[in-house]
């Protein structure tokens, strides 16, 4: 599900009814905070929709990432967006070598930029999804956070190897599982103050303080 960071009251949510051959998904959008529901308009992709993103910022947009069908990844449609509030849906997959989506993080201060996870790693887009390059992550991106004080801040999290950071927009990456005793990251939050990291796992949450990361520690003379 994804929330307007503008209007809380709009919501927009995916679902997929169950075939015989696999499923078909629908879209749907609520205006009143979930108290009633219209559907999503034409081109709404018909595979499992595993990610949200909306870019608030002027000619806002809202991204579906998806992958898979009813209870399996597999063969995604990639990354589709709306510009008009839902009514239509476009295919955005330049360059999205692995179209299996399972992530998406809008970056908050860029208007179009912003990350795709997928198993193979993670791209990134600065022109609104038109276009994707792939980043210096390999590994499956199960879920990713972008930093809102500090927007080249970009975090990752995997099926089975933990936690890693970038700290400049994706290019290098450092894990960061020192104390973490399960290495199944299942999503990850950080705070509006750009503080915290929370990290849920296959067992149970976690917190790391992000300052402790990039404390700069004065030379002695």
């Amino acid at each position: 599900m994804a929330i307007d960071p503008e209007n809380p009251e709009a919501l927009y949510a995916a679902y997929l009814t169950r075939l015989s051959t696999g499923g078909s998904g629908h879209g749907k959008k609520s205006i009143d905070g979930g108290a009633t529901w219209t559907d999503l308009g034409g081109g709404f992709p018909v595979n499992r929709v595993n990610a949200w993103a909306i870019d608030a910022l002027p000619g806002k947009t809202v991204y579906a990432g998806t992958c898979g069908y009813i209870d399996t990844l597999g063969t995604g449609e990639g990354v589709f967006a709306s510009t008009d509030g839902g009514a239509t849906w476009d295919p955005k997959t330049r360059g999205l070598t692995d179209r299996c989506v399972l992530s998406l993080a809008k970056e908050p201060t860029t208007p179009g930029a912003l990350y795709a996870g997928t198993p193979s790693g993670v791209f990134k887009s600065v022109d609104g999804a038109t276009s994707w390059s792939a980043t210096g992550f390999s590994m499956d991106a199960t879920t990713l956070a972008v930093n809102p004080r500090n927007p080249a801040m970009l975090f990752a999290g995997t099926s089975q190897a933990g936690v890693f950071r970038s700290r400049d927009g994706g290019a290098t990456w450092t894990d960061l599982n020192e104390g973490l005793p399960n290495l199944e990251i299942r999503a990850l939050a950080i705070d509006s103050a750009g503080a915290r990291l929370y990290a849920a796992t296959g067992a149970g949450a976690y917190e790391l303080e992000i300052a402790r990361l990039t404390r700069v520690v004065p030379a002695r003379d």
